[in-house]
């Protein structure tokens, strides 16, 4: 059994694109209660409320990155843990900050890995890479987004560095339930 400060459990899914991190705090919101929070939505609101343009990956990485500048690199895992639910998972970790925020609440980092290949396939099947993207573009897009010197841009590798469990994503959907499942007994009956 894990000890849960504050009787509050507390997720963060980090990992590359496509890696599964969505999937993963769905399954937790279906299947146990967990209320989800995406820090990719929270930039997308930011973008639309403020007339920023378009959302496409580049103007919401550099949103998210003048957010941190103005706010701190971990802001966005910091407006995330202002939701009070009990059980709380918050996708889209991106930053060691970001990471370092949900640990100092008391929660746990997971990281989601899938092969290259696998996360590009899967990315053109649900229509977020176009079918003009080849996939040394997507290992391209990766690697910018994968380490940073600026502490306030992507650096998703710092952050998976922070992860206390790691899920292999490179099988089938029922794999990663699975998975997921093992995590979770151990959090049975920590919040009630």
């Amino acid at each position: 059994m894990i000890v849960i400060p504050n009787n509050r459990l507390i997720v963060g899914i980090v990992g590359h694109p496509s890696s599964g991190k969505d999937t993963v705090a769905e399954y937790l919101a279906q299947c146990y209660g967990f209320t989800h929070i995406s820090t990719g939505n929270l930039v997308r609101e930011y973008v639309r409320d403020n007339n920023l343009g378009k959302p496409s990956r580049q103007n919401l990485n550099r949103a998210a990155t003048k957010l941190r500048q103005k706010n701190g690199a971990g802001f966005l895992a910091k407006l995330a843990l202002q939701n009070p639910s009990p059980r709380l998972v918050i996708s889209g970790i991106r930053t060691a900050a970001e990471a370092v925020a949900v640990k100092e609440a008391g929660g746990l980092i997971i990281a989601v890995t899938a092969p290259l290949k696998v996360r590009y396939e899967r990315a053109r099947q649900r229509g977020r890479v176009g079918e003009d993207i080849s996939l040394p573009m997507f290992q391209m897009i990766e690697e910018k987004e994968a380490e940073s010197a600026d502490p306030n841009a992507q650096n998703v590798n710092a952050a998976i560095a922070k992860a206390d469990q790691t899920l292999n994503n490179s099988g089938t959907l029922e794999d990663l339930r699975g998975q997921i499942d093992k995590m979770a007994k151990f959090w049975k009956d920590a919040v009630t």
